[in-house]
């Protein structure tokens, strides 16, 4: 009875789905309507926030409320104790949250480990992997759109493989 319920259980677990790559333009809504900051750099995104009157919330994807997924960013420490973080936003580009104004809401992840993670420094760059909420949050550096609690947090690693070009190789 007990090896059926392990067996259970273990099915349970590998039953649970991959979660989603996301990336910092799939965290915008398509039909928001507003300007998309996403695809410009972040010195003009700048410009255009301190020009904005817009006083509205960026909007949030809805759909991904309660979904596993996997974004990288940069670390703006909130809660640490020397290179270790436990609290900390998550941003799309280095400077973001320091300068004024910070990014629009909904691009700007607030995230919470149980155990603090060691970074390499201010702006570290690090992949998230963890239960996304819609839920905002206000701290002391922006309000946020999103909520990532207990993540898995890990140095950034390229996930895509670079394509050799026709005709070069390595030894090249």
């Amino acid at each position: 009875m007990a090896a059926l319920a392990g067996l259970i259980v273990v099915g349970a677990v590998s039953a649970a789905p991959k979660p989603i790559a996301l990336t910092w333009d799939q965290l915008v809504p398509e039909d928001s309507g507003g300007p998309d900051y996403t695809r410009v750099s972040p010195v003009l995104q700048i410009i255009k926030g301190l020009m904005s009157n817009e006083a509205g919330p960026a909007p949030v994807v809805d759909s991904l409320d309660g979904r596993g997924v996997r974004l990288s960013g940069y670390v703006v420490p909130l809660k640490h104790e020397g290179m270790r973080v436990s609290e900390f936003l998550l941003v799309p580009y280095v400077g973001a949250c320091i300068h004024v104004p910070p990014p629009p809401r909904n691009q700007i992840v607030h995230v919470t480990v149980k155990n603090p993670v060691r970074v390499r420094g201010l702006f570290a760059a690090v992949t998230v992997t963890g239960i996304m909420s819609t839920r905002s949050s206000e701290t002391e550096m922006a309000r946020t759109g999103y909520r990532i609690t207990g993540g898995d947090v890990r140095p950034y690693e390229e996930h895509r493989r670079v394509r050799e070009l026709p005709g070069h190789s390595p030894e090249d």
